[in-house]
Formats: C-alpha cells, sequence, structure tokens
C-alpha cells in the first residue's frame, strides 16, 4: 500500500522491522566468510519477529541461507526495491 506521497506503507512492528533492517544493512558490509547475527529482538517480540521474517521471505532454519539474501546481487535488488519511493535503499519509520 502507498501513502498519499507514494511512498510505500508497511504495517509492521517497528521494534522487529528495524531489527531486520539493521540485519539486511549488515549483510551488504559483512564478508561472506563473517555472516552477521540473524537479527534478535526481546522475548516479548520474539514471535512477531519471526512473524515478519517470513511475511519477507527471510525466515530460515538459519538466516545465511535465505533466498533473498544469498548474495550481494540479491541485496542490490532488495534495495532497488526500496529506492522506488525515492527512499534510496534507507528505511525510515513512519
Amino acid at each position: 500500500q502507498r501513502d498519499s506521497n507514494g511512498r510505500i506503507f508497511l504495517d509492521v512492528n517497528s521494534v522487529c522491522f528495524q531489527a531486520i533492517v539493521d540485519y539486511l544493512n549488515e549483510i551488504t558490509i559483512s564478508s561472506e566468510d563473517n555472516p552477521p547475527e540473524s537479527p534478535s529482538v526481546d522475548d516479548e517480540h520474539k514471535h512477531i519477529l519471526q512473524h515478519q521474517l517470513e511475511l519477507f521471505g527471510l525466515y530460515t532454519t538459519k538466516m545465511t541461507d535465505s533466498n533473498i539474501t544469498k548474495t550481494k546481487n540479491q541485496l542490490r535488488y532488495l534495495h532497488g526495491w526500496l529506492e522506488e519511493d525515492g527512499s534510496d535503499g534507507e528505511f525510515s519509520l513512519l
């Protein structure tokens, strides 16, 4: 869904979404030999994080085995999708 300015609107938990954003950013700057830890949140939000990871196609038993984040090319594609709204691939929580 988009707002009146054409920006993409996601109705998700901001704490969990920020953990996912941080994880995706860490993947883009980490080496394949030293991948980042899976995103984590406090116990209260863990079930929400798992749901959001599944929603975005990022949940697997090992996060580094995700179909979306397997290669840097796929990460560039994901960031390109985010650039559609003029955010230069950056997330901002509304």
